[in-house]
């Protein structure tokens, strides 16, 4: 039906890895990834393949050194407006092939809003905290199905699994894309945070 405006705003912090854990910080993921990408389709709408938002989804996992294979939670930018959910409904399923249905998919702006340019640093620190904590946010308000977003959607409660690797979608009016993808710190040196 379409997104409402939220209010807010988030941050993480970034520093080099051997610093953190020498002075014993708290490591919720590691920022193993990025993509970017420009498709200039429409002012606000992304191509009906899903093009742009491909490319930058491939170009983080490549970033990462990463497969398809490895991602557990996709952190989708979903912004409840058909052309743009098919899209990225289309772009999912092009990077995922086969494996489309085992990877969780939520959009956190169902629950805050679209926060517009703050939206992606509040849906990177829910990537982090996914990893973190094990449990992937709900898709809020999800009633009616669209047989054309088929994906593996987390519905009616936060759904607790291990997240070895969470991507987050970001896609911009005028074409701008980009994809981040984390590491659960587990995963990089073997040692627990």
């Amino acid at each position: 039906n379409g997104f409402l405006l939220g209010e807010g705003a988030g941050f993480v912090v970034l520093e080099e890895w051997e610093s953190a854990r020498r002075r014993g910080a708290r490591i919720y993921a590691e920022l193993a990834g990025d993509g970017n990408s420009l498709s200039s389709y429409r002012i606000t709408d992304s191509p009906p393949d899903g093009d742009g938002p491909i490319q930058a989804m491939r170009a983080a996992l490549k970033d990462a050194g990463a497969a398809p294979a490895d991602v557990d939670y996709l952190n989708a930018h979903g912004t409840s407006t058909g052309m743009n959910d098919r899209s990225e409904t289309a772009a999912t399923r092009a990077v995922f092939g086969d494996d489309v249905m085992r990877v969780n998919v939520s959009s956190t702006k169902s629950t805050m809003g679209h926060l517009i340019a703050a939206a992606g640093a509040v849906e990177v620190a829910a990537c982090a905290l996914a990893i973190a904590h094990s449990e992937m946010p709900v898709n809020a308000n999800y009633r009616t199905p669209d047989p054309d977003c088929a994906l593996n959607l987390v519905t009616g409660a936060p759904r607790r699994q291990r997240v070895r690797m969470a991507m987050s979608n970001s896609f911009g009016f005028g074409g701008s894309n980009s994809c981040l993808a984390f590491r659960n710190p587990e995963d990089v040196d073997g040692k627990s945070s």
